[in-house]
């Protein structure tokens, strides 16, 4: 001790070895990796080039089914047997039709005989990739949902393997033809793309309903890698720490959840426990939030956190190639080729 201090100079506290140690420690903490899966930043811009023409244009995949909305719509069982029957009326066969019933007639001909043509929300798809080429820029879009799908693309493909009994890896080659181009998740003995919801409340509960753009995707990743099965599955997986701290910092901003030194109020520790509760699932993954994150206390969730089995984490639809969409989505390049090349001249 100086001699300062023996002279009746300040005194160091009682706790003060205490306090060293618990501040080494937060450093410690605050050094720690903030996420084991880090995000995965790429920027690519190998489909922007200079053209002469569209006409070898390939759309992507993923956003193929934004191209699709101008497909006439079939007939309806329904309507089907009604103009059947009214055809052979029409063709003499059986009593005249009556002017309402000819009318009906030829309003189904000309529905069932409706030619594919370009919505405008395929008009506006083309106009976009047209865009790109001519200002060599192209719309950068990020969101949460899609930062933990892409870093924990990985996690999910080992859960559905686990779920099944399967090895899976992830598929890394992109292939294309003379239409379209992609790389499919997994492509081991039929094709597989995932869906990595964000939290618990985005996750399908029940089965779910395959929509029209993930339908697209997953015929034109079959007709690439010539399959004719393919599976569409949700999963729901820890989500990444990086991504937990951001929410909760969120959170703060509306809710003012933490104090100037960054510890969870008292009052709020209910609202933290049932937020992070919807987004981790694993106890393995709650012990290492609670760890890395500085701000969370594992002994919070002793009362109410219970892990989610690994069947309640997956949700699979099945589909199979349909040759006639696949004809469909050739014709409709073949119209938005066209378009691309008027817009560009």
């Amino acid at each position: 001790m100086s001699d300062f201090l023996k002279q009746g100079g300040a005194s160091l506290p009682a706790d003060y070895a205490s306090m060293l140690e618990a501040m080494e420690q937060k450093e410690k903490t605050r050094l720690k990796p903030r996420n084991p899966f880090p995000k995965k930043v790429q920027a690519s811009f190998s489909h922007v080039a200079t053209r002469d023409n569209y006409d070898d244009y390939l759309f992507r995949c993923h956003s193929f089914g934004r191209l699709m909305g101008g497909l006439p719509k079939p007939l309806t069982e329904s309507q089907a047997k009604t103009y059947a029957a009214y055809h052979d009326r029409f063709m003499g066969i059986g009593r005249p039709l009556t002017e309402n019933q000819e009318a009906t007639y030829y309003d189904l001909g000309a529905k069932m005989r409706a030619k594919i043509q370009l919505s405008d929300g395929a008009k506006t798809l083309c106009e976009e990739l047209v865009r790109e080429d001519v200002f060599k820029r192209r719309k950068v879009i990020e969101t949460k949902y899609m930062d933990k799908g892409i870093e924990m693309e990985d996690a999910s493909i080992k859960l559905y393997g686990q779920y099944i009994g399967q090895e899976l890896e992830k598929n890394t080659e992109r292939k294309l033809n003379d239409y379209w181009v992609g790389e499919a998740d997994n492509v081991q003995g039929k094709v597989r793309d995932f869906k990595t919801s964000w939290d618990h409340d985005t996750f399908p509960r029940a089965v779910p309903k395959i929509s029209t753009l993930y339908e697209w995707q997953l015929q034109l990743y079959m007709d690439l890698w010539q399959m004719d099965e393919a599976e569409l599955i949700y999963t729901l997986v820890d989500t990444p720490i990086r991504l937990v701290d951001d929410e909760l910092r969120r959170m703060d901003w509306k809710y003012n959840l933490m104090t100037m030194d960054g510890c969870i109020r008292p009052e709020h520790i209910p609202f933290v426990v049932e937020k992070v509760s919807n987004m981790i699932y694993t106890e393995a993954g709650l012990v290492e939030l609670c760890e890395m994150s500085g701000t969370l206390d594992i002994d919070w969730f002793a009362a109410g956190f219970m892990e989610l089995p690994i069947e309640q984490r997956i949700k699979v639809f099945h589909t199979k190639r349909n040759e006639k969409m696949l004809r469909q989505g050739r014709e409709m390049v073949k119209l938005a080729r066209d378009y691309m090349n008027k817009i560009k001249n």
